[in-house]
C-alpha cells in the first residue's frame, strides 16, 4: 500500500525469503524512506570509505576491521558471511565473479562452512578475469579471495569449524545477526526479551514490529529468484 516503503518491502522480501529457504524468523522494524540514488549517494559521503573492501584481496585484518567500524563482532560477521554465501551464486555480469558457493544453493544452511573447510581450493579467473577459488575435486565451485579468509585466519575458522559441525547454532546465530543488521538504523525499535505480540505499537516513533513470515511463499520466491551478486 501508501503507507510501505520499498526500502521496507525489499528488507520484509529478503528475511522471507531467507525463511522460506530454512532460516529462522526474524523481527523487522518498518519505517524506512526511499530516496533518490543522488540523495543516497550524498549521504554515502559521511560513512568510513574503510568499509568498503575489495573481495579479491582484501585480508582478514581488513574484514576485521570492516566490522569494528559498524560494530560486528568476529562472530556476527562470520555468520553474516557464510549465511549469504549460502545461497545463490555470483554473476559474472553484476560482480566479475562467476559460480555457486555450495552445492544446494536454494538451501539455506551451513553448507557454506562445509563446503569451505572441507575442500581445497585452487586459484583460478573467472569469465571477467577476476581472481576467484574453484574447488580441486569438482571444479564446480567458487570461493571468492575473502571467502577464504574464514578458512585460514585462525579467529575466523575457530567460528567457521562451529558453525560447520552445528546447523542450529548456524541457524540461530544467522538470525540475531541478520536481524541486528537490518534494524541497525531503527535505533531502538525492537522490545527486548521476547518482543511480544507483532501488532504492538512499539516505543520508537510508534513503528511496529513485523514477521518476514507473514507475507507468504509469493514474495519469498520473488525474492529467492533475486538472491545472487
Amino acid at each position: 500500500g501508501d503507507g510501505l516503503s520499498w526500502a521496507d518491502l525489499i528488507i520484509l522480501a529478503g528475511s522471507a525469503a531467507l525463511e522460506d529457504m530454512g532460516g529462522r524468523e526474524v523481527r523487522i522494524c518498518p519505517g524506512r524512506s526511499d530516496v533518490s540514488a543522488e540523495d543516497a549517494a550524498a549521504g554515502s559521503m559521511y560513512l568510513d570509505p574503510t568499509i568498503y573492501l575489495n573481495p579479491e584481496n582484501a585480508t582478514a585484518s581488513d574484514l576485521k576491521r570492516s566490522m569494528r567500524i559498524m560494530n560486528f563482532t568476529a562472530r556476527e560477521m562470520t555468520v553474516l558471511n557464510g549465511g549469504g554465501h549460502a545461497i545463490g551464486k555470483a554473476h559474472k555480469s553484476k560482480s566479475g565473479f562467476e559460480g555457486p558457493w555450495t552445492h544446494t544453493p536454494t538451501i539455506f544452511s551451513n553448507g557454506f562452512f562445509r563446503d569451505l573447510l572441507d575442500n581445497e581450493w585452487v586459484e583460478t579467473r573467472s569469465p571477467m578475469n577476476k581472481t576467484q577459488f574453484t574447488d580441486k575435486a569438482t571444479g564446480t565451485l567458487m570461493m571468492m579471495h575473502t571467502d577464504m579468509a574464514f578458512k585460514t585466519d585462525p579467529e575466523f575458522r575457530k567460528i567457521a569449524e562451529e558453525y560447520k559441525e552445528d546447523n542450529d547454532l548456524f541457524l540461530r546465530d544467522f538470525a540475531a545477526a541478520w536481524e541486528k543488521l537490518i534494524n541497525a538504523d531503527r535505533f531502538g525499535c525492537l522490545l527486548e526479551g521476547e518482543g511480544g505480540d507483532e501488532e504492538e505499537e512499539l516505543a520508537a516513533g510508534g513503528a511496529r514490529e513485523l514477521s518476514a513470515a507473514g507475507l507468504g511463499g509469493a514474495l519469498a520466491a520473488l525474492v529467492a529468484a533475486m538472491v545472487a551478486v
